[in-house]
């Protein structure tokens, strides 16, 4: 950089800073600004707040049947507080038990033909065979079963009464 250039840039740098001081200046010198200072004291707040809205809770729960179908009724309204157990829906149990009807079915079926095979004198491939449908079926009225009962016991485990009294108690 030449002497010329830098002699530039020192007056320039001059300038900047002789406008920064006098603005400084200028700005502590001006008016004052008014405080109103008053003592602190402890008492009641009488303000009365009023709005219209829709409360919800901060805390929120899925819920989950104990096994797929289709609600029956619905035991609670929108925004109704309820509690752990408290019974939210009903499912329909007919569908459930047409599969109990069809899997106890499906296992007689299995049995006559496992007796028929047993007077036809079959080869170890066909009684196999037999029992495995038999067992198939059997496990099939099983789930059946199991599904007519997790709908009866709609109530929730005591794991998630558990889980909701924590939830509320954090809320």
């Amino acid at each position: 950089m030449s002497r010329r250039a830098k002699i530039i840039a020192g007056v320039a740098v001059l300038v900047v800073v002789g406008v920064v001081a006098v603005a400084l200046a200028i700005g502590v010198n001006g008016p004052a600004v008014e405080v109103e200072v008053a003592t602190v004291v402890r008492e009641d707040l009488a303000v009365t707040v009023t709005a219209s809205g829709r409360v919800e809770s901060g805390v929120r729960v899925d819920v989950f049947p104990p096994t797929a179908g289709i609600i029956e009724s619905v035991k609670v309204e929108d925004g109704q507080r309820v509690t752990a157990g408290t019974v939210l829906a009903t499912l329909k149990t007919g569908p459930l038990e047409l599969q109990v009807a069809q899997a106890k079915a499906g296992v007689a079926q299995a049995e006559l033909q496992a007796k028929a095979i047993d007077k036809q004198k079959p080869t170890s491939a066909e009684l196999e065979s037999a029992r495995r449908a038999k067992e198939a079926a059997w496990q099939q009225y099983q789930a059946a079963l199991a599904g007519v009962d997790a709908v009866g016991k709609q109530a929730p485990t005591q794991a998630d009464r558990n889980a909701a009294n924590a939830a509320t108690s954090a809320a």
